[in-house]
């Protein structure tokens, strides 16, 4: 066993291109949510990943390992 290992990442840095008024709408929503620009994106995320089925087969699959 290897003792430097890296252990995995809590978060992946992902780079996109948005609309200027998707940039603008997701500022606001931060803002009145009194969240960061990169928490709200998260979290809006996080909730479509949460409501589709493909995604909790997904999730249920990479758990189990």
């Amino acid at each position: 066993m290897n003792k430097y290992r890296k252990p995995s990442p809590v978060s992946v840095q992902m780079h996109i291109r948005v609309k200027p008024e998707i940039k603008l709408w997701l500022e606001k929503r931060a803002m009145w949510s009194v969240n960061t620009l990169n928490a709200e994106v998260a979290k809006i995320l996080e909730e479509k990943m949460a409501a589709e089925p493909i995604a909790k087969q997904f999730s249920a699959a990479t758990s189990s390992k």
